[in-house]
């Protein structure tokens, strides 16, 4: 009897230790990779300017790093089965990493996304117009772009943190980003505030602006890596490459835009194939995502419609799972429409637009009275430009284009991609009709993002369409890899789960590497 006590105790306690670390675990991981990635910037700093090793920093890398190895592997075994876990317990540190050594304002268009975030911050949800020169943020003088140059080092960051920031000393200034959401910008202009309430400096500003905006991706993926019901590995492995994680930790409005679809797309999944009835909070969410989608990118519009595929949900009543479709595509419609009449009186004053006569109205006009010409763009343009889509959706060129990472990791990561779906076993699968409407929408969202770039980007009548890049194509791709999640195509492999995200890790790191040299 005594011995089954006993027992029963041990067994008590095991499961509240159990419970307590599966709590902090990750917010250990978190802290402990930030000291990890501040030690080796420093070391990195005093190695390459100041000729020697400094071994405290070296004991505070080695004690994080063990901190962290260990935590890994623990989770390794006890969360083998949880793909959300393990994803979280690898994209932590690498992500951490990324975040500290690109440098604020080199990821491309971080600076107006930086403006337009710093000036929210201070109330302005909507950007002021001054009608003479459209220069319309007021921000730090320690925040232009004299001061985070193109050809900045570490040695230069360490050197502007060292600064005090003078908050008073303001230049007025553009953001390209001016005709952007609010809602894209809310976690960065909260730590903005922060920042000049507590007098702190601002390139450290910019850094926990990016942290808060990488905390939403984490929190986002591992939600809807949780919520899809199949497609787990494949979404975990998409959330992976460089260039996702290179824009989830940077202020750039790419963080939240991927962010909040992947949330969309897979908590659709997760609605169509619940085996329960809907309930008025998963309603409300679902909407709201739906809305904040359409809103905060009106080419993003077509992925809406991937909520008829909640029609299969057999438990919903007809008439309520038609009312949630129409209120989310409507609303999220209604509301994008609005915006975007808004953003309109905006005007765009960028040198390249000025100097190349950029016309919106004038190549409507044109699109409208030569549609087959337009059509022949559309080829030409995957033609000359597929393969850098392709490359640079993944992070073949990180920063502002200044690192190139080896093609051989970017195959590898391509290949790791293409695989996961079959790598995963599932009851669950998207029939064939569903499928065809999920390839359907996935060529309408990128057919609306060539188009928006050849309207405002490109001059009247160009053969080529200019300003695409692959990360444009993120929010919409996972749609059409879903398409390769089928039920009876499933190849056992033992340990996958295991093994992929340690790949994963080691070709991010890969990728690091070289983002490190070109700051040295």
């Amino acid at each position: 009897m005594l011995e089954k006590i006993k027992e029963k105790l041990h067994l008590k306690n095991t499961e509240k230790l159990k419970g307590i670390y599966n709590k902090i675990n990750f917010v250990i991981e978190f802290l402990f990779s930030i000291i990890l990635g501040y030690a080796i910037l420093k070391i990195i700093y005093v190695s390459n300017y100041c000729g020697f090793i400094s071994k405290p920093y070296l004991a505070v890398i080695i004690i994080t790093a063990i901190v962290i190895l260990a935590n890994i592997i623990i989770n390794l075994f006890i969360y083998r089965k949880k793909i959300e876990k393990l994803w979280l317990t690898f994209v932590i540190p690498i992500g951490i990493i990324f975040l500290i050594f690109i440098l604020p304002n080199h990821v491309p268009d971080e600076n107006a996304h930086i403006y337009r975030a710093y000036d929210m911050s201070k109330g302005n949800i909507m950007v002021k117009i001054d009608p003479e020169t459209n220069k319309n943020s007021f921000i730090p003088k320690q925040m232009t772009e004299e001061s985070l140059r193109s050809d900045s080092t570490y040695l230069t960051l360490l050197q502007n943190l060292e600064e005090k920031t003078d908050y008073n000393d303001e230049v007025k200034t553009f953001s390209g980003a001016q005709a952007y959401s609010p809602t894209l910008y809310i976690a960065p202009a909260i730590m903005f505030f922060i920042s000049r309430l507590l007098d702190i400096n601002i390139i450290l500003g910019i850094y926990l602006a990016r942290l808060a905006n990488f905390i939403i991706f984490l929190l986002g993926g591992y939600f809807a890596i949780k919520k899809i019901p199949y497609g787990k590995l494949l979404l975990a492995t998409y959330c992976f490459s460089p260039m996702c994680l290179q824009q989830a930790i940077s202020v750039s409005a790419d963080s939240i835009i991927n962010t909040t679809a992947i949330l969309f797309i897979a908590f659709t999944l997760y609605l169509a194939f619940k085996n329960t009835i809907i309930t008025k909070a998963e309603k409300i969410i679902y909407v709201i995502l739906g809305i904040l989608l359409a809103v905060a990118k009106f080419v993003y519009i077509p992925i809406l419609f991937i909520s008829l595929i909640i029609l299969r949900n057999k438990k919903q009543e007809n008439k309520d799972k038609y009312k949630l479709i129409a209120t989310t595509i409507i609303a999220g419609i209604i509301l994008a429409v609005i915006w975007y009449v808004i953003s309109m009186q905006y005007v765009d004053i960028r040198t390249y637009i000025i100097e190349n006569g950029i016309n919106t109205i004038g190549q409507i006009k044109h699109i409208l009275s030569n549609p087959i010409e337009y059509l022949k763009t559309l080829k030409n343009t995957f033609h000359d430009q597929g393969e850098f889509y392709i490359y640079s959706f993944i992070g073949n060129y990180l920063c502002q284009f200044t690192v190139t990472v080896p093609n051989l990791t970017i195959l590898a990561y391509i290949i790791l991609l293409m695989l996961s779906p079959f790598f995963e076993e599932h009851k669950y699968s998207i029939n064939k009709k569903e499928k065809i409407w999920l390839v359907f929408l996935t060529l309408a969202t990128i057919i609306l993002v060539m188009t928006a770039l050849y309207l405002t980007w490109t001059t009247i009548g160009a053969n080529v369409i200019e300003g695409v890049q692959g990360r444009y194509f993120f929010p919409c791709m996972i749609v059409l890899l879903i398409c390769l999640c089928m039920k009876n195509n499933y190849v056992k492999l033992k340990y996958v789960t295991q093994l992929y995200p340690i790949i994963l890790l080691l070709l991010n790191c890969s990728a690091i590497q070289f983002v490190i040299q070109r700051y040295i």
